[in-house]
């Protein structure tokens, strides 16, 4: 159930940047300025090199596909919502949830947030909007049923800009899921 095009945000207005005045450890995303050097078998160490580290408080987060079968073959659904740091460059009580392969990195250069990635059948089951945390960055927030081979499609061309994404709808298709109904002739 898409929301009311009305609650839809327009846009994103900064309306002060706090960069230089903030310490990196406090907000949402922690950031760690590290100094570092390799240590070798033999005792030796490498010079020492600067890293990043950007942590969060908590910092797995487990990611849901959620699908089901529909008239048109198996759909699945995505929640759109804000993200500024994409704009400037969420719960489902549910049993059977079914891991997708092993855990990965996005940015294992720079992130320290492993994603978990599960999948769970909500056939027949009722819909609901989930309430989100209140937080202004779910504010405008949609959901859309797709095709599941529509969205691996608009992945791949762009349409879609999650990675995560793209990899558990990869990953739901090679456990043998039909994206498509067969029919007979």
């Amino acid at each position: 159930m898409d929301r009311p095009s009305g609650d839809a945000v327009s846009g994103i207005e900064v309306v002060e940047d706090v960069t230089s005045g903030s310490r990196c450890d406090e907000g949402f995303l922690h950031v760690k300025r590290l100094v570092c050097r390799n240590r070798h078998a033999d005792g030796s160490t490498s010079r020492d090199y600067r890293v990043d580290v950007v942590d969060r408080p908590v910092p797995d987060a487990v990611a849901v596909l959620i699908w089901r079968r529909g008239a048109g073959g198996t759909e699945v659904l995505t929640r759109k919502t804000l993200r500024p740091a994409a704009h400037f460059r969420s719960t489902l009580p549910l049993p059977d949830v079914e891991l997708l392969g092993g855990s990965f990195f996005l940015a294992p250069g720079i992130l320290s947030e492993k994603i978990h990635p599960t999948a769970v059948e909500v056939t027949g089951r009722p819909q609901e909007t989930p309430e989100g945390d209140g937080s202004p960055l779910e504010e405008g927030a949609t959901l859309h049923w797709w095709p599941i081979d529509a969205l691996l499609e608009a992945c791949r061309t762009g349409a879609v800009e999650d990675a995560k994404t793209e990899v558990m709808v990869g990953r739901f298709l090679a456990r043998g899921v039909k994206p498509t109904p067969s029919h007979s002739s």
